[in-house]
């Protein structure tokens, strides 16, 4: 049987909605108390309904169902990122002065070509000195 010759494509049309039940189901699994537990400790109501939330949008996004605790760390990783690049513009924000001058604390190409001549002849001393002992 031939594969036809044009390339087949599937077009999912309804929107994504979110299984409630199957996501409550996930969540208050026996397994999951103690994170359960550490969850509601950790954050205030307003920052559980944040996550909760992003999480939704992020579900809608992907248009997949992703279990809490799994997208939880995704979360945290996302937080720690915006942190981060915070702390990046407002570096960026400092004047800097052009006027510097920048020593360069490089050696001479030169300078490196001996240390590697020298070490390709200890190389080959230590080479022909292996065969003399053979």
């Amino acid at each position: 049987m031939k594969p036809p010759s044009q390339l087949m494509a599937i077009i999912i049309d309804e929107p994504f909605e979110i299984n409630k039940d199957l996501i409550r189901k996930d969540f208050l699994q026996e397994k999951y108390l103690r994170k359960r537990y550490i969850f509601f400790q950790k954050y205030s109501e307003i920052e559980q309904n944040n996550i909760r939330t992003a999480w939704y949008e992020y579900m809608i996004k992907i248009k997949a169902h992703v279990m809490f605790f799994d997208y939880l760390p995704i979360y945290k990783n996302q937080q720690e990122n915006k942190k981060y690049f915070d702390k990046e513009e407002i570096s960026k924000k400092k004047p800097i002065s052009t006027e510097k001058i920048i020593k360069n604390d490089i050696p001479k190409i030169q300078d490196n070509e001996k240390q590697t001549i020298r070490m390709i002849n200890t190389d080959k001393q230590k080479e022909s000195s292996l065969l003399l002992l053979m």
